[in-house]
């Protein structure tokens, strides 16, 4: 296929099918060349170039304004009566030419100031980049857990009726990891979040590890609250961490006063996320979580993620959002959960990450092939851009 036009907020469709994308913000399309990742090298030049632009302009506005202020205390000296002289001398040297020179000073430099003035206001209107201050979270509050090790489970299985959905699982989680759980659809890896949820007996547990959860259906949203009372609810951090948390997920100050009821999917997302951060729980347990959510709202979480304090355990389909946030990828077949090997050599350090990496990178390319395949036998989209996209996959799975 020659050309095509696809709306997704696949970061990897966008880096691996598109030469061009055009953004639609605040009712203007922008169009940037390349894929994805150039368009996002794109957007960071454009806002480090308006930022210069900004400060160049603020700077010359402050010049101006000096100058403008400093004519305007001239005018002012100049027609205030003279230091040591009378008003005896003052009939005596001419009062009516003193004040004839006076006003023409005066008047002159009040020129010269409004002449300063509309330079001022000619300027051009450059906004200021939206810099974001570091979030300061309370941890003491999150009261995080010591010590290496966060999860254990040993020989964890789950069954409905008949049908065994995990089978003889064992796994190990690190305290301050980011796990990305993977995996076909209906392979249980929300069934596994919810056994550690619930405290199923062959998962031990840490001290001190306080479990929030994140679902689709959004059960911890109260629906006739605003999006700051639900956010406030539960929070053990102050109220600036709170707003900062919200603003960091696009909720802009007068969102805050919106009801639950009215929010859109990928903002009750957005705020259940929200929620998450700024309680007392420091392991999350998050499904699909860039469900609904667009590429900014994408990008804000996987930043947030980035910096958490806490851990996480979470499941997603996003090869891009995996590779962005995860420190660690465990994949689940069959009801079989796949670690990633360990390895003996600890002393080489760099071939050990670069093994993990290649792993990491193999369970992202098999998630997506098999993705990949489902859509070619439900025949989703296009069959030949589909089977294109699988030839590259096996390409890369081939090289790694």
């Amino acid at each position: 296929m020659d050309s095509f036009v696809l709306v997704t907020h696949d970061q990897t469709l966008l880096q691996d099918a598109c030469n061009q994308i055009i953004e639609l913000s605040y009712g203007t399309l922008h169009v940037y060349d390349g894929n994805y990742e150039s368009y996002l090298r794109q957007k960071e030049a454009l806002r480090r170039s308006q930022q210069h632009r900004y400060e160049t302009v603020e700077k010359q506005r402050r010049k101006l304004q000096d100058a403008y202020e400093r004519k305007i205390r001239q005018a002012d000296k100049a027609a205030r009566k003279p230091r040591g002289i009378s008003s005896s001398e003052q009939k005596m040297r001419g009062k009516v030419a003193l004040r004839k020179s006076k006003d023409g000073i005066y008047k002159a430099l009040h020129r010269q100031a409004d002449a300063i003035a509309t330079r001022i206001d000619q300027l051009e209107k450059v906004k200021p980049v939206d810099e974001q201050e570091a979030i300061r979270m309370n941890l003491q509050a999150m009261d995080l857990p010591q010590g290496k090790w966060l999860l254990k489970a040993q020989r964890l299985r789950v069954s409905y009726g008949d049908h065994c959905v995990l089978n003889d699982i064992h796994f190990f989680m690190k305290n301050h990891s980011r796990v990305a759980l993977v995996g076909e659809n209906g392979s249980g890896k929300t069934t596994l979040l919810h056994a550690i949820a619930e405290g199923n007996d062959a998962v031990w547990k840490a001290p001190r590890v306080k479990i929030g959860q994140l679902f689709q259906q959004f059960e911890n949203l109260q629906e006739d609250k605003t999006v700051y009372e639900n956010a406030a609810a539960d929070s053990v951090q102050g109220d600036a961490v709170i707003r900062g948390i919200l603003d960091r997920l696009l909720f802009r100050q007068q969102d805050l006063s919106k009801r639950v009821a009215f929010l859109s999917g990928g903002e009750r997302m957005r705020l259940s996320f929200a929620k998450l951060m700024v309680s007392a729980c420091n392991l999350l347990l998050l499904d699909e979580p860039t469900n609904y959510l667009d590429l900014p709202s994408i990008r804000c979480m996987t930043k947030l993620l980035q910096n958490y304090e806490g851990s996480v355990l979470f499941v997603s389909h996003d090869a891009a959002f995996i590779r962005d946030v995860a420190t660690e990828v465990w994949k689940l077949q069959d009801g079989t959960l796949y670690l990633p090997q360990e390895r003996v050599n600890k002393a080489d350090k760099g071939k050990k990450d670069y093994e993990r990496e290649r792993e990491t990178r193999r369970m992202i390319l098999d998630m997506r092939r098999s993705e990949v395949v489902n859509r070619l036998l439900q025949n989703q989209g296009d069959k030949e851009v589909l089977e294109q996209e699988y030839d590259e996959i096996m390409e890369k799975l081939k090289n790694l």
